[in-house]
């Protein structure tokens, strides 16, 4: 039988996840931090005109806080806010990662890593819900739920996307990403890449199966694990994997819910 998880146990692992994956962007970040200094391809010189529809005294603060060192600054406080939550689990600290990251994204206009980064803000909005609102409203186990949702339509919503798209239900998707792939470790001939594609189809668009039991919970973890981390070493999206895995606490915590019929 599979262990279970208190709504407790499952919120301070998430907390845990979530940290050790600002700590991988902020150390990430900080290591091409010349790319956006004032003569980098990022300086903020050039990306804020992508800004100039705010009001004035918006454009004055985000010149003030998103300008190069400081900037920089914002990074910094991320990682160590980051490395403070592993050890004060606490409300403020969490709200405070919850800025940053938010900063940081606006930054790049939008997110620096696509996916990842919404993911990461959907699970810090999660976790500063529960902080605030605490076990006795309810609070963390919506927050959970919150969390869990979001993972599960994430990957629904890419698979069913996949499905609609020819080039990927016939196998030349998937090809095309390996041979473009920075390592180029191994590129499957036709059949293969079908064999492939439909495996990856059929585990992001079942994936709301997931919260039904916590045996299959347990199934969708195991492989959606395993995803992320081969997209991390072929295809170099190694931002992914914290993220996605900072939702399993959730999900699992949601599928004893549901199989309770609570």
């Amino acid at each position: 039988m599979l262990p279970a998880l208190t709504e407790a146990q499952a919120l301070i692992w998430t907390q845990r996840m979530i940290a050790v994956g600002l700590i991988q962007q902020s150390v990430e970040l900080l290591s091409i931090r010349r790319d956006f200094g004032r003569d980098g391809v990022w300086s903020w010189m050039i990306l804020r005109g992508d800004f100039n529809f705010l009001p004035k005294y918006a454009m004055a603060f985000f010149d003030w806080i998103l300008a190069d060192s400081r900037f920089i600054a914002v990074i910094a406080l991320q990682l160590i806010l980051a490395i403070a939550s592993l050890f004060f689990p606490v409300a403020p600290i969490f709200f405070g990662q919850l800025l940053t990251a938010t900063l940081i994204c606006l930054r790049w206009r939008g997110t620096f890593n696509g996916g990842s980064d919404f993911m990461t803000l959907i699970v810090l909005t999660g976790v500063v819900l529960a902080g605030f609102f605490g076990s006795k409203n309810g609070g963390v186990t919506m927050a959970l739920i919150y969390i869990a949702l979001h993972s599960v339509l994430s990957y629904w919503v890419a698979g069913a996307a996949k499905f609609a798209d020819q080039s990927w239900r016939s196998g030349k998707a998937l090809r095309s990403f390996l041979k473009g792939a920075p390592s180029r470790v191994w590129v499957p001939g036709p059949r293969a890449a079908i064999f492939f594609t439909f495996l990856i189809l059929v585990f992001e668009c079942s994936f709301p199966l997931a919260i039904l039991r916590p045996e299959s919970c347990f199934f969708y973890m195991i492989f959606g694990l395993l995803f992320h981390t081969s997209n991390a070493l072929v295809l170099g999206l190694n931002r992914f994997i914290l993220p996605w895995a900072a939702t399993y606490p959730a999900l699992w915590y949601l599928s004893q819910f549901v199989s309770l019929g609570v």
